[in-house]
């Protein structure tokens, strides 16, 4: 089972992953703030309930996806929300599940001035960065995905790029909630 979550920032940017050119999927294509598979928890127990399906296996991938330290992460600041599930039949892909993160007490510049966790290694589909980006600039061109980026400086720039088919599944479960929400 495939976890996706994007991750917002209190300022309403996105954590945009894009992974690196050797990767196994999708190579040089970004993907949700966090795509992992469901793990066991980290506490040593063999089985998975509703607590570690929804929470915190997905709390834990904040840490190990994003590189974020435990220490700049207080659950009592993060708002995370179960959007609904899925598979891409098109790529036979395995059933994931949906969700949204908002980062409360991070914004744009306080992401930048983070010291990120360099000691956590990804060691399959690693990523060759991680993009802030403007989400009310997400559009679809010519079957890639154009938006605006944020730098470290706080100046912005365009970037084209081809996306994994999930993260499409996961922006469309994140549109359709905000219809109803």
């Amino acid at each position: 089972i495939g976890i996706n979550a994007l991750v917002f920032l209190n300022d309403g940017n996105i954590l945009v992953p894009r992974r690196q050119k050797n990767s196994t999927i999708p190579k040089n294509k970004i993907t949700s703030s966090i795509a992992v598979q469901l793990n066991f928890p980290k506490d040593g127990r063999d089985s998975i309930d509703e607590n570690h399906l929804f929470y915190q296996n997905v709390i834990d991938s904040l840490n190990d996806r994003l590189k974020l330290k435990k220490s700049d992460i207080n659950t009592n600041d993060i708002d995370l929300k179960f959007l609904g599930f899925g598979q891409s039949l098109y790529e036979a892909g395995k059933p994931q599940f949906y969700f949204v993160i908002t980062l409360k007490n991070i914004d744009t510049f306080k992401y930048y001035q983070l010291n990120l966790d360099k000691t956590i290694v990804q060691k399959l589909d690693a990523d060759r960065c991680v993009y802030v980006a403007d989400y009310n600039s997400f559009k679809v061109i010519n079957n890639k995905l154009q938006f605006k980026i944020i730098k470290n400086n706080l100046k912005q720039s365009t970037i084209h790029s081809e996306y994994e088919m999930s993260y499409l599944c996961n922006l469309w479960h994140y549109e359709e909630n905000k219809k109803i929400n």
